[in-house]
């Protein structure tokens, strides 16, 4: 008979889900084991069946699991090792702690960022619900709840405040800059861009919450030099690419270029053919871009959203920490960016790319994993 092992519950576990997707795939390779995953969305199952270790169950919603997809969860759940739950505000939280409480298992909350006080902005009575009825005990009874960032600990403080709570980074592969300066030069040449500007990167998903739009209109608000350039490169979501290039050419915006998604090589001479990762995103409770930037070697532009900046240590010249959303702050940091040498810009980018690969590396990660794992057995 097969020792158990973990399990990872995260609801509509697919690419298009971002940061918990992405981060499930961490936990999973760090400790082995299953993800499970409910899902209304037969489409993408089939185009994703392949997918290592992943066990999709179908449910026709996520607020109340029952039926046959409670049962399926439990049968899956049960053998179990450890429970490592992905996401709150959905019927899965329930079920995770129910199965763990009758058969005697442990299990991990990780809210992925979702008890920042500005989630509760929107949907503000019916989360304050789910906190109120379920949640506070969710929370107390999990073995322990993991958190990305220090930062993300402070905000979830403000209503939970337990001993059990511990942070362990997001990891971030380094990226081979063996062939940087060619995929410099390519990327440069493909987009017409001179070798000597500089390059201000916005690179994610075209969501209102990250504000691509405001990025594009503050880069033309700065009135910046002809050597200062904009690329913008995303999948849309509810913000298009065809939304900024009208935008862009109602407003006759020059050196901005708007990009689809990119991968593998593309993403590769994209990031090193920049100069400055930007994010002006309400919220970010970890944003792996910004630290993928990181260790490509890019300085950054982040607003107060971006949790992962609290995290730098004093006095850190990794390029330009925003104190406000204000468009007044945010002009100021790109009319400093397009005076700086860039000699300065890319010391501030090694400065970060070293800071990144330490604090943020896949071993680091992978041992205070293992080790929380083990604690949750004993």
């Amino acid at each position: 008979m097969s020792q158990p092992s973990p399990c990872f519950l995260n609801p509509e576990s697919f690419p298009k889900l971002g940061g918990p997707y992405k981060s499930v795939r961490l936990f999973q390779k760090a400790l082995g084991g299953t993800v499970v995953s409910p899902t209304s969305d037969r489409e993408e199952t089939m185009q994703t069946a392949d997918q290592c270790n992943t066990k999709y169950i179908y449910t026709s919603q996520q607020h109340w699991l029952h039926g046959e997809t409670k049962r399926n969860l439990e049968h899956l759940l049960s053998q179990a090792s450890l429970v490592s739950c992905h996401q709150i505000f959905r019927g899965h939280n329930i079920v995770c702690r129910d199965i763990a409480r009758r058969h005697k298992i442990p299990y991990w909350a990780v809210p992925h960022g979702s008890m920042d006080p500005w989630v509760f902005t929107y949907g503000r009575l019916q989360k304050q619900l789910w906190y109120n009825i379920f949640g506070k005990n969710y929370f107390k009874e999990a073995r322990f709840i993991i958190l990305a960032t220090e930062r993300e600990r402070e905000k979830m403080s403000q209503r939970y405040n337990g001993d059990n709570m511990r942070v362990v980074y997001w990891p971030v592969e380094p990226l081979d800059i063996t062939n940087r300066e060619a995929h410099r030069q390519n990327f440069r040449q493909q987009l017409g861009i001179p070798p000597e500007s500089r390059v201000l990167l916005y690179f994610g998903r075209y969501h209102s919450m990250k504000r691509p739009m405001e990025t594009l209109h503050a880069f033309a608000q700065a009135r910046l030099s002809e050597n200062t350039h904009l690329v913008m490169a995303g999948i849309d979501y509810d913000v298009s690419q065809q939304q900024l290039l009208n935008h862009k050419e109602s407003q006759q915006i020059r050196n901005a270029h708007i990009l689809g998604p990119v991968y593998e090589e593309q993403k590769l001479r994209l990031l090193f053919g920049s100069d400055v990762y930007i994010s002006l995103s309400i919220r970010e409770n970890f944003n792996h871009t910004a630290a993928e930037s990181m260790t490509a070697g890019l300085a950054l532009i982040l607003s107060p959203g971006n949790d992962l900046q609290y995290s730098f240590p004093q006095g850190n010249d990794f390029g330009w920490n925003l104190p406000s959303d204000s468009q007044e702050t945010i002009i100021e940091s790109l009319r400093m960016l397009d005076k700086s040498p860039i000699e300065k810009i890319h010391k501030k980018g090694e400065a970060a790319r070293q800071w990144a690969l330490d604090t943020l590396s896949v071993e680091r990660f992978q041992e205070k994993l293992r080790s929380l794992y083990q604690q949750s057995l004993a």
